[in-house]
């Protein structure tokens, strides 16, 4: 049996995002095995601005499901993104 482990990489997906600080309050709660279907749901769950008016952060809640339905990892984590200039 082969497993699979680590965090989405949705900072990776998104040249305009990268990730601050690394995972926060995440948790492994099942394996992913080899032929598992995955799903990523993410919802925003908090956003801020930082120093610098060219970006902020935005603080993602996610959660994966296998094709079973069962939770296998969620948390939070927490991103560096642009920020679009004021009109």
């Amino acid at each position: 049996m082969r497993i699979g482990w680590g965090l989405p990489q949705s900072g990776r997906a998104r040249p305009e995002a990268w990730r601050k600080d690394g995972p926060w309050n995440y948790k492994f709660t099942g394996p992913i095995l080899i032929g598992d279907t995955i799903r990523i749901r993410v919802k925003i769950a908090s956003k801020r601005e930082t120093k610098k008016q060219d970006r902020g952060i935005v603080v993602e809640y996610v959660t994966m499901v296998n094709q079973r339905g069962e939770v296998i990892q969620e948390g939070e984590h927490g991103l560096m993104v642009l920020r679009k200039a004021s009109a």
